[in-house]
Order: C-alpha cells, then structure tokens, then sequence
C-alpha cells in the first residue's frame, strides 16, 4: 500500500514536471491574466470608475504592451468571437454603473476604428479599411465629427455607433496585442466592402431625385459662412440647401423628420445658438429674398415661422424643426450665429429651364416667386423616380391604403418592370444596406397606420 502511494506521488510530480513549461508558455502568452488569449491575439476589456476618451484609450492601450494598439479586428470569424465573449463575459453592460464619468445614456466601449475624410471606416493601428460586417445601432453611423466607432452593449448584442473624439466624451475601451505567430495565416475577408458607385459625394449623403443632401450636425454648429465653406469643401458642386420646389420643400421638411431628426439631436450641440435649426443659402439684400446667388428658381415654398422674417442684421434663413407640424418653418438669424447645416448637391441638371416671374418687384420684405412650367423627365437608371438605386440594382417599398398577400406581391413587381421580383439579396453587404436604408428612409413602422387592411 505504501508502495503504490510512493509510486503514485512520483507519478504525479513527474507529470506536474512535464507540464511546467506549458503552463509558463501558456501564463506568458498574454501580457497579464486580465488579457483574454484567443488564437495569436490577447483581448483587453479597460473597465472601472473611469472612461477615456478615444486618443486616452489608444495611449493607455499603447502602453500595456508592446504592440498592442486600440482594438482591431480582422476577420467576420474574430468579430463573432469578440460580440460572443463580450455577452457571456465582459458585459458592459451589467456593469456600466462602476463607471462614475462616463457617459450615462451610452453603454459602449471605443474600439480602433475611424471614419477619414474620404468617408471610408479604417482602424487606426494601421490605417486598413474596415472589411468585416459591423452590425451599426439604428441611425448609425453618424455624420462628421462623429467618426470614432463604439461597441455598445445594448443588452441583446453588440451594435455600433459613432461619436467624437473630444476629451469629454468618457467610455471604456478594448485593446488588442499579437503574442505569437498565427499556426496558419488569418484568412481574408472573403467579401469587401462595395465601392460607393451613386450619384452623390459619398455614401452618407441622401439622393433624392436630381440632388443629395446632407445634414451636418454635431456638438458643435458653423457660422453661416462657415456653413457654406463646409459644403464647397465636400464637393465643388456643392453648396447650402436651396430649394426649387413646393414638393422639393415638403420632402426636405419630411426628412429632417424621420431622419435627420434635427429636432430630437438638437441637445448634442454644445455651442448652437437658435433653437432646432440648420442653415440654408436663403438671404436678404435690400427687402429681397434670394438662394444665395441663385435666381429664377420657386422660393414660393417657403413658410416663415410666426414673427419671421426679423429686421436686419437678420437675414440669413434657418429650416426649422418646430416639432409640431410637416411645414416647412424658416427663421431669419444674424450670420454669426451658430447651428447645423443643410448641404446641397445637384448630381444632374434639369432639361426644363424655369423663367423668373414677370411680376414687379415687391416694395416690402417678400420672397421673389418663380415656378416651372414644366417637370423635368425622369433620367436615372431604374425604371421611375420612385425607386432607389444602390451599385447595379433599384428597390422600391410598395405601400399605400392598401397591402398584398405574397403571390399579389409578386405579382406587383413583376408587372412593374422587366426582371424586376421580390426582393432578393446578393450577399451580407446588400443586406446591410438594405436594413440601413429602410430604418433611415422607408420607415415602415412610422407609416404603418395609412394601410387600413
């Protein structure tokens, strides 16, 4: 009995013995046991009392190890790994309240990503695009300055949003270090993201018959000359919001609505002015209204706010959210004044000229009226105006008083066009665009009350 307990003893340290190189190997894998080991990379979740903005984030990453950086990740396969942990074991969210600065209404941590000046998202240990399929929160990303990219924790999964990089802007923060040689090489994405192939500067802009628009919010607002040195800067063809149209009005204000959401986003300006505005190029010489430099063109569709215009130095114009009406409300503000801006991109010009009025020029405050005579012919790719475009493909939301069942359905689209069906997606990239646009554009729950059966 003796005998069998020595021997089994021995046994024992000669195995603790033969293992005692691996469990070194494996505790100096990571630069700590609060890094987490996945494949040749080390995870870091930076918790506790405090947040970082997004440069502290990245130095105190930097600082950890040698070679770690903000977190990066390469492929789909590791983004899974990452969004599966986080939910089973960091969890920012179950212990966001430790964080006394960090902000209250956000339960994110700042990954390495970074939206350029071209509009293109890259990680910033490298300056490589972005290829994998970040699955981005309702509304996101954002428009400049809200280029750096969380990870919130929304208590069902992982999805992204942008903000800014200004030191008040407290979360915590991932890092990443390499440990080791992959065994074998990290596969590439096997899907990039498609080249933006629209009329429009960038994909972030809005198409909406011969134009893109663009709403440019953020914490902090522009003078209107900085406004319009803003959207010159975007594209030369570019400038702030004109309007030629009653209908071309309607939409603006319908937009700015459902999603601009120029009047719910109103309180992340820190330094605007005016309550829920953004600048347009409408201006006063004399006691007569103009687009900028622009004449000839219908300013019929502009309904001032109750006590608008104001005297001079009042006059620039404002679109303004009232929040209580589809109008469109204009306020005349001085130009020094600070708030958003709406920019303006005529992609393709209109076949049909418009004429001035041959009305005399009003003798008080009044707005120069001029209406087309004629609506210009539908010139783009699909088969009417009412569709959208995106690369080589047009979609089309079939909606009104009325629904289908889904052999009705099909049948509609069919009819519409030849090779046009229900719709149908190609790969991940299609689909992405497909759930942005509807959440941004579409909007079927907001419209959801006008189909009565």
């Amino acid at each position: 009995m003796v005998r069998q307990e020595i021997v089994r003893t021995a046994l024992e340290m000669m195995i603790l013995i033969a293992m005692s190189p691996q469990l070194a190997t494996c505790q100096k894998s990571c630069p700590s046991s609060e890094w987490i080991e996945n494949g040749a990379f080390c995870y870091l979740l930076v918790n506790g009392t405090t947040g970082s903005s997004f440069d502290e984030a990245r130095t105190d990453c930097q600082g950890r190890a040698n070679g770690a950086d903000s977190l990066w990740i390469s492929t789909n396969s590791e983004l899974s790994w990452f969004e599966d942990y986080q939910a089973r074991a960091w969890n920012i969210k179950k212990n966001w309240a430790q964080c006394t600065d960090c902000d209250r209404g956000t339960e994110a941590a700042w990954i390495g990503a970074y939206r350029d000046d071209l509009g293109i998202f890259r990680w910033i240990k490298d300056s490589q695009a972005v290829e994998i399929n970040l699955n981005w929160y309702f509304g996101q990303p954002k428009d400049t300055p809200l280029d750096y990219v969380l990870a919130d924790d929304t208590g069902s999964s992982i999805r992204y949003r942008t903000d800014t990089r200004e030191a008040n802007r407290k979360f915590w923060h991932f890092c990443k270090v390499q440990h080791k040689e992959p065994t074998t090489p990290t596969p590439m994405p096997t899907t990039t993201l498609p080249p933006y192939l629209g009329p429009c500067p960038t994909r972030y802009w809005t198409e909406q018959g011969d134009s893109c628009y663009l709403l440019v919010k953020g914490e902090s607002g522009r003078s209107v000359d900085e406004a319009e040195a803003d959207c010159s800067a975007r594209s030369s063809k570019a400038g702030l919001l004109w309007i030629e149209t009653a209908d071309e009005a309607a939409w603006v204000m319908d937009n700015s609505k459902s999603t601009w959401n120029l009047k719910r986003d109103w309180s992340q300006c820190k330094d605007c002015q005016s309550a829920a505005t953004a600048w347009m190029s409408l201006r006063r010489t004399g006691d007569v209204w103009t687009w900028g430099a622009k004449t000839g063109i219908d300013q019929s569709a502009v309904r001032w706010f109750t006590g608008h215009p104001r005297a001079t130095p009042n006059d620039f114009g404002s679109l303004y959210d009232t929040g209580n009406s589809n109008d469109l409300s204009v306020r005349s503000e001085t130009a020094g004044s600070k708030m958003w801006h709406i920019c303006k991109f005529r992609f393709r010009e209109s076949t049909a000229a418009s004429s001035p009025s041959a009305s005399t020029q009003p003798e008080t405050s009044s707005i120069v009226t001029s209406v087309p005579t004629t609506t210009p012919p539908y010139e783009g790719a699909c088969p009417s105006s009412e569709w959208i475009e995106n690369g080589v493909f047009c979609y089309l939301l079939v909606r009104g008083a009325t629904g289908r069942s889904f052999e009705e359905a099909r049948t509609d689209c069919q009819s519409r066009y030849a090779g046009s069906d229900l719709l149908w997606f190609s790969d991940q990239n299609e689909l992405n665009w497909f759930q942005d646009y509807s959440a941004r554009q579409w909007n079927i729950k907001r419209d959801w009350a006008n189909c009565t059966d």
